[in-house]
């Protein structure tokens, strides 16, 4: 969508376009941050800050995911760095490449290097690099992963607009790279593992990203995963009940619920069929026990076993699995009835 026009854009044409690309308006005060960001960048004059979007929140909100799509909406270059706890402030600007002055010095080099065969460059430099050739967003995924070294780096680069690097200059002195400040877009995601310095966080807009609103999420289900309202309302009752308690370290996230929810349309269309009871008419049978089912639909929600039975006792019901299963076939337009299940002693014995 190259032919949305940042500076003319309203608000509404914003989230529309950001809609069309499947980022649905999770959040609507992140959304409108990102906007102001937006014409930030297209406003910007020399001396001005690097526009800078900061997204805090739990992991699978659509922090990362807003940035690609804000990306694909204005035609820009993206580019993502994902910290870890090793991040140097080398591998984000710029590094040596060990093997090129190695093969230099050996003699059996077949080409003179260059200094861009010498250094490797990171993300920082590239983002700064390819924003005088047209507009860039650059997402530092998950900052907080990083040591706080990497704070103080963008400090001054989210400041003034430019990067001091060493044995670039003549002589191998220090060359000012400016960025340039129409074209570039900083996204920076964080989880919640450590606080950012306060200075680093004067230097963006920050929003705390949560998750979506039931009616969005429901809606998110429906159009991502193809199932209907019933059951996707209910997934997202039964996730939330999940996401309030604060013993749960690592509670289901949009999508996992799409997958959750892929899981059972799949298991419905294999495995579940009409077949003659014993009186001779119609049934409906599943070929997967109960006790598996509602056990597939725990193992989906939370990723460590230990709080398999606290989600049990959160969801107060244990059949999760099998009320989910039976909201699809309504959904469906099955009428409601009996499904007789599997007995898991056959399998076994099997």
């Amino acid at each position: 969508m190259t032919n949305f026009n940042i500076k003319s854009a309203r608000f509404p044409e914003f989230t529309s376009g950001l809609d069309v690309l499947g980022y649905k308006p999770v959040d609507l005060n992140a959304l409108f941050s990102a906007y102001e960001t937006l014409k930030q960048m297209a406003n910007s004059k020399d001396g001005d800050a690097v526009p800078t979007l900061i997204l805090d929140g739990p992991p699978g909100a659509g922090k990362s995911y807003m940035a690609k799509a804000i990306a694909k909406l204005v035609g820009a270059a993206f580019l993502q760095y994902s910290c870890h706890p090793d991040t140097s402030i080398e591998e984000v600007i710029r590094d040596i490449n060990i093997e090129a002055p190695v093969v230099a010095q050996s003699g059996f080099a077949e080409k003179k290097y260059t200094k861009d065969d010498i250094y490797i460059f990171g993300p920082l430099y590239d983002a700064v690099r390819q924003s005088k050739k047209g507009p860039v967003v650059l997402l530092i995924d998950e900052i907080d992963k990083a040591r706080t070294a990497i704070d103080a780096l963008l400090l001054g680069f989210l400041n003034d607009g430019y990067l001091s690097i060493q044995g670039l200059g003549e002589d191998n002195g220090v060359e000012r790279l400016f960025c340039n400040l129409n074209n570039l877009i900083v996204v920076i995601t964080k989880n919640d593992e450590r606080d950012l310095h306060p200075a680093l966080l004067r230097r963006g807009r920050v929003v705390y990203m949560d998750y979506p609103l039931p009616q969005v999420e429901t809606r998110i289900l429906i159009e991502l995963a193809g199932i209907g309202r019933e059951a996707a309302a209910s997934l997202v009752t039964q996730a939330n009940k999940l996401r309030r308690n604060p013993q749960i370290s690592k509670p289901p996230s949009p999508p996992e619920l799409v997958r959750v929810a892929l899981d059972f349309k799949m298991l419905l269309d294999a495995n579940v069929r009409t077949e003659k009871g014993p009186d001779g008419n119609d049934r409906l049978v599943c070929d997967i026990p109960r006790e598996v089912l509602n056990n597939n639909f725990i193992n989906g929600m939370l990723a460590k076993k230990e709080e398999h039975s606290l989600g049990k006792k959160l969801l107060k019901d244990k059949s999760f699995g099998t009320a989910l299963l039976g909201a699809m076939l309504r959904d469906a337009g099955q009428p409601q009835q009996k499904i007789h299940y599997l007995d898991v002693d056959s399998l076994r014995k099997g």
